[in-house]
């Protein structure tokens, strides 16, 4: 038997990685729900791999314009 490919949820990573993540930006990711913990993991190791301390996704109100993961400085 084959193993099950992983969930899909933070599938964005895979080809969304940058190298370098500019202080308090907010990358546009749809699939980076706040709520999802996997998303929420992606998102800080992304910011991590980019020099930032971490990152969490965030959801368009009256602090972020876009959904998306947002590293900290």
């Amino acid at each position: 038997l084959a193993a099950a490919p992983p969930p899909a949820r933070a599938a964005w990573v895979e080809s969304d990685y940058p190298s370098s993540v500019p202080c308090g930006v907010t990358i546009h990711v749809e699939l980076c729900e706040p709520a999802d913990a996997a998303a929420n993991a992606a998102c800080r190791d992304m910011c991590h791999y980019g020099g930032r301390r971490g990152g969490r996704c965030v959801s368009p109100g009256p602090v972020y314009l876009v959904q998306g993961c947002h590293c900290r400085c």
